[in-house]
Order: C-alpha cells, then structure tokens, then sequence
C-alpha cells in the first residue's frame, strides 16, 4: 500500500502536471487509485474501495 504522498507524486508524473499540482490532490485514505492507458496517455481513476477495480465500479450488483 503507498502513502499518499506517494500516490499524489504518481498523478501528477503520469498526467504530465506541473510541481505544484501535488498538493491539489486528494487521495482519500484506505482506497484504490488506478492508472490504465499507454504510454503519454493516462487515465486516473482515484478513491476506488480497495479490492474494487474501474471496470467493476460501471457494473451493477449481480441479484440472485
């Protein structure tokens, strides 16, 4: 698990932001940030529950 210090350095590399954008970022304690994309384009998606990945956060819970 990363400190948030560490994930708001990862943002802020992988979105190309300058310096000063490190302490405009939230990152909410005991959740997931998730990068997906290629190289020089970056998609973040922060504050996911941990163990909940993007593609199921669109999904609806299955009923039975």
């Amino acid at each position: 698990m990363a400190a948030p210090e560490g994930v708001r350095t990862a943002v802020v590399r992988a979105l190309g932001a300058p310096d000063s954008a490190f302490w405009q970022i939230d990152v909410p304690p005991l959740t997931a940030t998730e990068f997906s994309g290629r190289f020089e384009h970056w998609n973040v998606r922060l504050g996911q529950p941990l163990g909940q990945s993007a593609a199921d956060a669109g999904r609806s819970p299955e009923t039975s």
